[in-house]
């Protein structure tokens, strides 16, 4: 239960300890860490200075194009997470089960997460990240917009659901993003001048169990949005069905119809409409990353089925077999397996965060610790988790190292540059190692 309590209070320091816009529009700010006294000097940096030159911080030379909508592998690893926690994957792929590379799939996608229950001992669940918008209008005393049914183009419908309208979450978008999609995209209201509550913020979670994943548990995050419709247009009003009490409905571009109706709050009630979130809604739940890696003795099986002589570790400047299994369990690095090869994998998510009133770069300028001063010159960044959707790593860096609400910057998935670097590691004797740098471009907001 400590432990529990410990995770609940951490989450929710994170979220007050996230400063406002304006402390990110100044020329130079500092970032402390109270847990170690650390505390970073940030600046703003012309861009020309950061990536050109022979003192360039980020040499963008060889850097390529990434293709963000192309998943990574890894069903080994995600078996391995999931039978490590008790789970079987002989039914995936049986009866309405879908595979294990889809599965797989999906969690490399960032459209869902592998995360363990610090609850339940060694329980892993699948995580998806939903955002909600409660729509209303001040007509007839206060009306909410409730979808009720739905019907696919294949023909398949779905009546009487009565929910708030929403959606999954896209790794590279935030909170806003996905409102306003829903918004443009499932509702087709961009014409009803809609405002958008950022200063709100609520959350709740539900868990069920999917006949698609079986013996996983599901938990549900949902974040709900409010807007307000400010339109006074009749004819706006009437397609929206504001005007008259009846269903109305939109297309989107999947061919997917949805059913509309506008309710009192009374209403919402009567049909069991989770319209707020509950109360018991804002505890935090006591889900952390699921581990990953190999144990020593797993390591060192792998080590020498790949032809590596285990013998030479812990002498001299390499690092001992024990450090490499903690460097693998906190999904600092990876093992793979490429031209018949065992190597060493490192993935790192770097920000390149861009002032959008002037063009300036963010840059890491020096850091104090124990009164020391050390001197950093680099763009703020994150070890991406085997696991891990290269723009959840790239929020993390957002929300754990910035301390910023990923509201105020939009990240650009059509610009990502990766550079790849292969090298030999005195650290790791006989195994090369792949440094992978995923450049990421993150737009901060002006000050509205």
């Amino acid at each position: 239960r400590e432990l529990l309590e410990r995770l609940e209070n951490a989450a929710k320091k994170e979220v007050q300890g996230r400063l406002p816009l304006s402390s990110f529009l100044t020329p130079k700010f500092e970032i402390a860490d109270k847990r170690t006294s650390r505390v970073v000097s940030y600046e703003w940096r012309a861009q020309s200075v950061v990536e050109q030159g022979d003192k360039a911080i980020l040499n963008l030379t060889g850097a390529k194009k990434e293709d963000t909508a192309k998943g990574s592998g890894g069903t080994d690893l995600v078996r391995g997470m999931l039978e490590k926690s008790g789970i079987s994957c002989s039914s995936f792929g049986t009866g309405q089960a879908k595979t294990l590379e889809e599965f797989s799939g999906e969690i490399h996608s960032g459209a869902a997460r592998l995360m363990m229950d610090a609850a339940k001992h060694s329980s892993v669940v699948r995580v998806v990240d939903i955002v909600l918008l409660r729509l209303f209008h001040s007509s007839s005393g206060g009306r909410y917009l409730i979808q009720s049914g739905e019907k696919y183009s294949d023909g398949r419908q779905r009546t009487g659901i009565y929910q708030l309208p929403g959606t999954k979450k896209e790794p590279h978008e935030n909170t806003m993003q996905v409102a306003q999609r829903i918004l443009d995209s499932r509702l087709v209201m961009n014409d009803c001048k809609v405002r958008l509550d950022n200063t709100t913020k609520e959350f709740y979670e539900e868990e069920e169990e999917s006949p698609s994943y079986p013996g996983v548990r599901t938990v549900y995050r949902k974040e709900i949005v409010e807007g307000k419709i400010t339109t006074t247009d009749p004819s706006v009003l009437a397609r929206v069905g504001l005007k008259v009490d009846k269903p109305w409905s939109s297309e989107d571009s999947r061919k997917v119809t949805r059913v509309f109706c506008w309710m009192s709050r009374k209403q919402c009630q009567s049909h069991k409409v989770k319209l707020f979130a509950p109360k018991e809604g804002t505890e935090v739940s006591a889900l952390v990353y699921a581990p990953v890696g190999l144990n020593m003795e797993e390591l060192m099986s792998t080590l020498e089925k790949g032809g590596v002589d285990v013998s030479k570790f812990g002498k001299g400047s390499s690092k001992t077999l024990k450090e490499f299994s903690d460097e693998l369990a906190k999904a600092e690095a990876t093992l793979a397996t490429e031209g018949g090869q065992l190597k060493r994998i490192v993935d790192v998510v770097v920000l390149r965060v861009v002032n959008s009133s002037n063009g300036q770069l963010l840059v890491e300028a020096e850091e104090v610790l124990n009164s020391n001063t050390k001197v950093l010159n680099r763009m703020p960044a994150t070890k991406r988790r085997p696991d891990e959707h290269q723009f959840l790593a790239a929020q993390r860096v957002l929300t754990k190292v910035l301390h910023m609400d990923p509201n105020f910057v939009t990240l650009d998935p059509s610009s990502v540059l990766v550079l790849e670097e292969e090298k030999d590691s005195s650290s790791y004797p006989g195994i090369r190692t792949i440094y992978k740098k995923r450049i990421i471009t993150a737009k901060l907001l002006p000050a509205s």
